[in-house]
């Protein structure tokens, strides 16, 4: 594999995109550590990667995101929707794209950081250098949240899909988060979770997924802080 000729790619991919020099970076540095590492024990065999890109979607036929919740088709955010009283209080629901641009220290913080890292093995590694879709949910501290966040994401490419979910719960807060998934084609599939669960905070994580993509590689991860709770519940 020429591994000069897949940076020198992903490089151009992610400036085309708009994406920090910090990020590329990590994307870099991720794909020259996948060389050396093995694919996950579960994992027989996994496709070439050959390309970073973002493919766009709509939102024809699909139902009405929830009142707070984000609903993402491929890379794109059909839509979003943050009710205005915990905006002001500082709750942040973005796709990966525009989180990156608008908070790109606190994602830099936590993002592959804590929960999950990029050289666990051969495909966290390649999650990182070709991640091209995601939701970032910021909880600050001392906010409880009464009303569920629904985060939905549909697959309708036939290009790989690395997508990452990174929710982080400062302090004293309170969230439930129900993901909704569907992954339907047979080209390769990567979807990370990562759960911040700061001091005294509790998350309730569920998720529904359909799939019936061949190679397939989920994970889900929390680092906890002391008292954090972290409940993950999964359906199919």
């Amino acid at each position: 594999m020429d591994y000069e000729a897949l940076a020198e790619q992903i490089e151009m991919a992610a400036l085309q995109h708009g994406e920090a020099y910090d990020l590329l970076d990590r994307r870099i540095a991720a794909l020259k550590a996948s060389e050396s590492l093995a694919l996950p024990p579960e994992i027989d065999d996994w496709p070439a990667e050959t390309c970073l890109a973002w493919e766009t979607g709509t939102g024809d036929g699909l139902k009405a995101t929830a009142p707070f919740g984000i609903t993402m088709v491929n890379s794109t955010a059909i839509e979003t929707n943050l009710p205005e009283a915990l905006r002001e209080q500082g709750v942040i629901l973005l796709d990966f794209t525009n989180a990156f641009r608008v908070h790109p220290r606190l994602i830099e913080r936590f993002y592959m950081q804590k929960a999950i890292q990029a050289k666990q093995n051969q495909l966290t590694a390649l999650h990182l250098a070709y991640q091209n879709a995601g939701v970032f949910l910021y909880i600050p501290k001392n906010v409880q949240l009464d009303q569920p966040v629904e985060i939905n994401v549909i697959q309708q490419t036939d290009q790989p899909f690395h997508v990452h979910c990174l929710v982080v719960a400062e302090e004293n807060s309170r969230v439930l988060v129900n993901e909704h998934v569907q992954l339907a084609t047979t080209t390769p599939v990567t979807f990370f979770t990562e759960v911040i669960a700061q001091k005294n905070s509790h998350v309730t994580y569920q998720a529904t997924q359909l799939t019936t993509t061949d190679h397939c590689y989920i994970l889900r991860e929390a680092a906890q802080r002391r008292e954090a709770k972290v409940n993950w519940r999964e359906e199919k």
